[in-house]
């Protein structure tokens, strides 16, 4: 797996990632695309068996995250942002899952629509209960915040040329935000590596640890109003390009499907011992319990410790993961 993380600023919790992540026994390259024109990286590395590298370009967009470097010689990608912490069986998890459906987009922190009459699309709040919401009988979208993917969907984000393809780069680049987003519709229009399960390319794994959110110690981009208002905006150009450029490539006004789909299956997890996990795929059940905790500095450490620690498993002992009985096989 390649790991990809992009960062501005957040040089201190950026060290103890790539230190943690290092530590994964799937994990054989970090890349960090470095947003901040006006500090040179510090030279590129290696810590135990795996490469790190920095990635600088010529001007700072966040369409870079999904640049598709020479660097990344895996096909399996793994984008996650640079203010969380996943746990290292978590990251096992999420590519034995890739491995059985490459053709999705695997998440550990799926994301949930509001949809109004005509079909208008409003991105949830994290803290709203989506169970809750009567439109949501299952979820959508698969943010930067933890996401693995195939690495030619790099080369469709970055390279494809039309009329979406446009938008989602020019909004991206007006608003420094919707990277994800755009990413998501991309790949829900290509779909060409094979058949998604469900759907939506999203497809929610159940981590079975707590993930932390360094977001408000790190002072990054957090989910205020304003940036809700952004992404609300962003739906809607990416939903009327979607159409736009299907109208054109079919030379027709019909009723085009929209960019987005529910997606109502999933990928429960357990721990069955302390070297074993289980997966095995049903239908959506909703977010059953939290999974994400704010990370804060407390007494010279991070807490809460089971979601905000950079301690490796102990005595690094080999995780296995299984696959139980598979409903879609039905």
């Amino acid at each position: 797996v390649t790991l990809m993380i992009s960062t501005f600023e957040n040089f201190e919790l950026l060290l103890k990632q790539v230190k943690y992540y290092a530590r994964s026994a799937v994990v054989s390259r970090i890349l960090v695309t470095w947003h901040n024109m006006q500090v040179k990286p510090p030279p590129n590395t290696r810590i135990g068996h795996v490469i790190v590298q920095f990635l600088t370009f010529r001007e700072d967009t966040l369409n870079n995250r999904f640049n598709p470097s020479w660097q990344v010689t895996t096909n399996a990608v793994l984008i996650l942002d640079d203010d969380v912490r996943v746990h290292l069986h978590d990251i096992d998890l999420m590519f034995e899952v890739w491995r059985k459906y490459p053709a999705n987009i695997v998440t550990l922190t799926p994301r949930w629509f509001g949809i109004s009459p005509g079909n208008i699309y409003t991105y949830l709040r994290n803290n709203q209960d989506p169970r809750r919401d009567p439109h949501s009988g299952g979820y959508f979208l698969s943010p930067s915040t933890s996401m693995m993917i195939h690495r030619r969907y790099l080369r469709h984000y970055a390279c494809n040329r039309g009329v979406l393809r446009d938008v989602i780069h020019r909004t991206v680049d007006i608003h420094r935000n919707c990277e994800d987003i755009g990413f998501n519709v991309l790949v829900h229009q290509a779909g060409f590596i094979g058949r998604f399960l469900g759907k939506s390319p999203s497809l929610f794994v159940e981590p079975t640890h707590h993930i932390g959110d360094f977001g408000k110690w790190a002072k990054t981009r957090s989910q205020d109003k304003a940036s809700l208002d952004v992404r609300n905006a962003c739906i809607r150009l990416f939903q009327e390009a979607h159409i736009q450029a299907a109208n054109i490539e079919r030379k027709s006004s019909s009723a085009v499907a929209p960019p987005f789909s529910m997606q109502t299956q999933a990928v429960m997890s357990a721990v069955v011992d302390q070297t074993t996990s289980s997966l095995r795929t049903g239908s959506y059940q909703g977010y059953t319990k939290r999974m994400v905790y704010e990370c804060t500095w407390v007494n010279g450490s991070f807490t809460p410790k089971t979601a905000c620690s950079f301690m490796p498993p102990a005595n690094h002992i080999p995780h296995s993961v299984r696959w139980e009985f598979d409903e879609t096989a039905l």
